[in-house]
């Protein structure tokens, strides 16, 4: 028996069994064959549903675990320099000494006793005799804590209390009858005991689930190879899948809706083999990409909306028109001129899937075709009967390992044979039509890659096929948010009127027209926030990841600049409200009348400059695009409103040695006169009007406002030896990433520069500096341009907004479709286009939060490695009589270039000069370190 999961693992073994005797010459009984696939296949149906639902259980586990891990190292550090600024507090208030002090930050050390209220003077010879113990390369000075000192007063004169609250133990709080301790410590314990129960939980949990699901991975594996070995060499790489359009045969609907999708697809399918007629030629076999990530861009999204209203009223011929997606979320309809005007609404889906269901198609359509005499037709329109045309904005991620690319697509559609003849059927064909063979009916295959993701599918290269290159700058997509009423303009500060008229107050004067010019020569339009405000259309609200300035409590005082952490949900009686983190990094909630001005629109930076006429044809991709984002959103949408019409022009532009079609080269930009973008606008908003697209509702896995703190956080630490014509163009690696990851492109961590440098302007940037470097360092200083954007990829995957896949080029990263809120609140931190008047760059607000966190720095000393204080500066020289620290050519300069971390290994050699002294680089990293404040030369 196969009917169950449990007896699979007894059964497997006989089939593995069975099997090597039949490769021996033991003779087969096709009936027992027959019968253990269909029972494999029911327990493979089995397993990969159980293997789904395993996944599907871990990902929130994995998720909410990192964010746990994220909390609790945070809550740590806090409490680690909370509980170093109480021991350094009470030691202070016993008079210890300045080296006593500065080593209470020395691991291994227990600092709570000290801390406590009523600390004996033993607790802190205590203490002190363990400093001793780790500092014997740098004795400590002598030092004793009598008891006079030990029960000096809390408080000062002044009513200050040195290390904050003391610490209570359980039997002091017992004997004041408390509850609670509030020293800071405790207040931390106390954060940390809400999460610590629920990490344990799951990474205790997690270990036996994944277990579980590498061993029923194993067992889907194993299972499908002994399906398809018992299908035969040839046969289907059987999955487990189930899709109504493409149903297996065996298999039984999962519920009433599946049934009623295959009922509908089944009625398609007839439509389409039982009435097709020589009238219905040519056939297009249309393929519409409706993963999620068509919907990133408005470009892909807009031709979708069109190709799909073109591919539902053909003008002549038929469609066979495919709305793929992931496995079980296709949808088949089969249309004729002649047929009624229909209106149609379909979900976004969650992967793509192309290769397969063609060949399926194709295999399906074998009886159909193979009874039709096109010779006629094809002699009199010059086309083949059969025309195949895949829109898509990424490549097949479903389809199996033998029909994962193009060229296995073409192998696997050649090996076709027709059921009345027993002979191959199909010849893929490009260009000009040539005589085919008695029988064969010549195929044009074509896709359309557009989006982002479609440059992956820029790599493939068939002789068979035509890739049309329509991938354009993108313009991200945002979701729909409610319209504010225009906020009423300020009240000017000099006027004394309560109760004036309005336009008096707005009203221009000699003054301000003389402010407004002079701003004007150095802030774009945009930024004239504190003008009134022009009556125009409604303004959107301020979102995570913005950065506003708070309206000044006492007049006279310049506005605040914050970073939007979380967008409140208004009410009927609340006004909009926002949880801001200022620059002095305290956070407040307050009301949007609060904020100045209004969300600016972002501005793209996945465009390339280029003179006209300059492109080569080498290239690809977005770096081939010529024309303006306008017209090329105009020429995509060109382009496929003629391919779902006629595919010849695309063939007749098609270069026969790379198997591409440039979309200049389908479209050019001559050809957009002011009547055809008139029509193609028209036919969009019919387009628009007739297909409802229902996008999926976004939950994100994290929380925006962590995922926005960890990013400050990471990007300041790799960016704070930046200079600031450094930090410019690392800020914009920074977002030209985030936009490409929100747009449904993909990533190589590893070439973040190489992939994105162009659109930085990295080469301008390096051409124009200042100090000019070697060309053989160049490759060392955009190592350190990029390090702040690999950081963000670092931090948005522990976040579980990326996701990997290992390619032959490397790893590459993609982001969850779930997880474009967070994306998209990074993006907004680092677009230079939403930076304010008055307000620093996003990375240098960054590098701010990352040195305003640190513990404090014992300046002008040097620490060994034991971490005890050995030398004090002052005056500019060192007390050993050494040369003044601010000497380039001093210890201090030489031991900052040699462990300095962020240069190269090469930079570090005292020998990187003949003449003993910096080299360029060296005295370039001196500055640097210098002005981000992170090296001290000097007193």
């Amino acid at each position: 028996e196969w009917s169950s999961e449990e007896e699979l693992q007894g059964n497997l073994p006989i089939i593995r069994d069975y099997l090597e005797n039949r490769d021996r010459g033991t003779a087969c009984s096709p009936e027992l064959e027959k019968k253990a696939r269909r029972g494999l296949k029911k327990c493979l149906n089995s397993v990969t549903n159980q293997t789904k639902r395993m996944r599907t259980s871990i990902r929130p586990m994995e998720t909410r675990l990192t964010q746990l891990r994220v909390k609790i190292q945070g809550l740590e550090r806090e409490q680690h320099s909370a509980l170093i600024s109480m021991a350094t507090g009470h030691l202070g208030r016993v008079e210890a000494p300045l080296e006593v002090v500065r080593a209470a930050s020395l691991s291994g050390l227990k600092l709570l006793p000290i801390c406590t209220l009523g600390a004996t003077a033993a607790e802190f010879n205590d203490l002190y005799a363990a400093m001793q113990a780790k500092c014997e390369d740098n004795p400590l000075p002598d030092w004793e804590c009598s008891p006079e000192d030990a029960a000096r007063p809390e408080r000062d004169l002044l009513g200050m209390c040195p290390g904050g609250k003391p610490h209570l133990t359980k039997e002091q709080l017992e004997k004041r009858g408390a509850q609670r301790c509030f020293c800071s410590y405790c207040t931390i314990e106390i954060k940390l005991l809400e999460y610590r129960p629920e990490f344990r939980s799951i990474t205790a949990r997690l270990p036996a689930v994944r277990q579980e699901l590498k061993e029923a991975e194993a067992t889907r594996r194993e299972t499908a190879k002994a399906v398809r070995r018992l299908k035969g060499d040839g046969g289907e790489d059987v999955e487990g899948r189930s899709d109504p359009v493409f149903p297996d045969e065996e298999a039984e609907p999962a519920d009433a809706d599946v049934l009623q999708a295959q009922r509908r697809a089944d009625a398609e399918w007839e439509r389409a083999t039982g009435t097709l007629t020589a009238g219905d030629l040519p056939l297009r076999v249309v393929f519409l990409d409706k993963s999620g990530s068509m919907g990133c861009d408005q470009v892909c999204f807009e031709a979708l909306q069109l190709g799909l209203d073109r591919a539902l009223h053909p003008d002549q011929g038929s469609t066979l028109t495919f709305l793929f997606a992931a496995p079980g979320q296709t949808e088949v309809v089969f249309r004729r001129p002649g047929d009624p005007p229909v209106t149609r609404s379909f979900e976004l889906g969650s992967a793509t899937w192309f290769n397969e269901p063609i060949l399926r198609t194709l295999r399906f359509l074998a009886p159909a075709v193979e009874r039709l005499d096109f010779s006629a037709w094809m002699s009199q329109m010059g086309q083949p009967p059969l025309q195949v045309l895949c829109l898509t904005d990424g490549e097949d991620n479903c389809s199996p390992s033998n029909l994962s690319r193009i060229s296995d697509l073409i192998r696997e559609l050649k090996e076709i044979v027709g059921p009345a003849t027993g002979k191959k059927l199909y010849t893929p064909v490009a260009g000009p039509i040539k005589a085919p063979a008695q029988g064969m009916v010549p195929v044009w295959l074509a896709w359309i890659a557009c989006g982002m993701g479609g440059g992956g599918l820029l790599k493939s290269s068939c002789k068979e096929a035509c890739i049309v290159d329509a991938v354009t700058q993108p313009q991200v997509r945002e979701p729909p948010v409610a319209a504010l009423p225009p906020s009423a303009p300020e009240a000017s500060e000099d006027s004394g009127e309560t109760g004036g008229e309005a336009p008096g107050v707005q009203r221009s004067t000699a003054t301000s027209r003389a402010r407004r010019r002079f701003s004007s020569a150095s802030l774009d339009s945009a930024q004239l926030e504190d003008l009134p405000a022009e009556p125009g259309p409604a303004q959107t609200r301020w979102s995570e990841g913005h950065r506003v300035r708070v309206r000044a409590s006492v007049p006279g005082q310049a506005p605040k600049p914050a970073l939007v952490l979380r967008a409140l949900e208004a009410t009927e009686e609340e006004p909009p409200r926002y949880e801001l983190l200022f620059d002095d990094e305290t956070t407040a909630t307050l009301e949007e009348q609060e904020l100045l001005g209004a969300p600016a629109a972002p501005t793209s930076l996945l465009s390339v400059r280029r003179r006209q006429g300059s492109r080569q044809h080498t290239q690809g991709g977005l770096l081939a695009r010529e024309a303006e984002p306008d017209i090329q959103r105009l020429q995509v949408l060109a382009l496929v409103d003629s391919a779902m019409r006629d595919l010849s022009a695309i063939m007749k532009a098609r270069n026969p040695k790379t198997g591409r079609a440039s979309l200049e080269d389908v479209v050019a930009e001559e050809q957009l006169d002011d009547a055809e973008v008139a029509r193609l606008e028209a036919a969009v908003r019919e387009a628009q009007e007739a297909m409802e697209v229902i996008s999926a509702a976004l939950t994100s896995p994290c929380d925006p406002s962590d995922v926005l703190l960890d990013a400050l956080m990471a990007a300041g630490r790799r960016a704070s030896r930046l200079l600031p014509e450094e930090r410019v163009v690392s800020q914009r690696l920074a977002c030209v990433a985030m936009e490409m990851l929100e747009a449904g492109g993909s990533l190589m961590p590893a070439r973040v520069g190489d992939q994105l440098g162009v659109f930085a302007g990295v080469v301008e940037a390096y051409q124009s500096q200042r100090i000019k470097l070697q060309d053989q360092d160049m490759e060392a200083w955009q190592d350190m341009l990029v390090r702040p954007a690999q950081e963000l990829l670092n931090v948005l995957a522990r976040h579980g907004i990326l996701e990997s896949c290992q390619t032959q080029d490397g790893e590459t990263v993609r982001a969850v479709m779930e997880a474009r809120p967070c994306l998209r609140a990074v993006r907004r931190l680092y677009d230079p286009s939403l930076s304010r008047a008055g307000m620093e760059d996003a990375l240098r607000r960054a590098v701010n939060r990352f040195q305003r966190l640190q513990p404090k720095f014992s300046f002008c000393t040097e620490t060994t490695a034991a971490g005890s204080p050995s030398k004090t500066c002052s005056g500019g020289a060192c007390d050993a009589g050494a040369s003044p620290c601010g000497d380039a050519g001093g210890a201090v300069v030489q031991d900052f270039l040699e462990e300095d971390p962020a240069l190269p290994s090469e930079l570090q050699s005292p020998a990187a000069s003949s003449s003993g002294r910096p080299s360029i680089v060296q005295r370039q990293g001196i500055q640097r370190r210098a002005r981000s404040g992170s090296c001290v030369l000097g007193p």
